[in-house]
Formats: C-alpha cells, sequence, structure tokens
C-alpha cells in the first residue's frame, strides 16, 4: 500500500479563468502524508529495499541458523540452539534438514 497514492484536484482559487487545474497525490491510507514529499520518498524507498530484500535475506538467514546447527541436528543430538529452529527442519528427515532453505528459493 506504500505505492498507491489518490490524485485530487487542488483548487486555491487563484486562478481567475477556472481551466487551470493542480493536482496532488496523497497515500491512500494516510491522507496526511503528500506523495511528493521527502517523507514519502523515504517510505517508498524503505519499501522497495524490503521488497529486494526478503527474498533474498529469508532465505539466507534460514540457510545460517540451519548450516550452524547442523551437527546438533545431523546427530539427533539437539542443543538450545537447534531447538529453537526445530520448526524449520522437524517435518524432514534429518538427511534433509536444508528442505525448507529450499522451498523459500
Amino acid at each position: 500500500k506504500t505505492f498507491l497514492c489518490d490524485s485530487f484536484v487542488f483548487d486555491d482559487g487563484s486562478v481567475e479563468d477556472g481551466f487551470s487545474k493542480t493536482y496532488r497525490t496523497y497515500l491512500h491510507d494516510d491522507y496526511s502524508l503528500e506523495c511528493s514529499t521527502d517523507e514519502y520518498a523515504r517510505s517508498r524507498n524503505w519499501a522497495y529495499a524490503l521488497i529486494a530484500l526478503w527474498p533474498v535475506g529469508v532465505p539466507l538467514l534460514y540457510a545460517t541458523m540451519l548450516a550452524t546447527n547442523r551437527k546438533a541436528i545431523g546427530n539427533r543430538a539437539p542443543n538450545e540452539a537447534s531447538k529453537s529452529i526445530e520448526f524449520l527442519h522437524r517435518d524432514y528427515d534429518h538427511r534433509f534438514f536444508w528442505w525448507e532453505v529450499m522451498r523459500h528459493l
């Protein structure tokens, strides 16, 4: 919803012929935020960055956590860390503990 802006005709009464119209755009979910401001640009840039980061960052994070705990998972000798990431590997045979990462690629 960060990218959805609504456009409105702005008439401040300064144009005497009545034909010139100025348009202003505001964020659909927050009409106090004009889409041409620096604040909106920062929000939009954060959204673009997170859209790019999410598909790479989540599998990378999962892979790092699983790789760090691969011995505990493979030996079926759980430690605190491998227990905390059990949601990533409990549904798979211990030889295929990394499969959740593959599902996210």
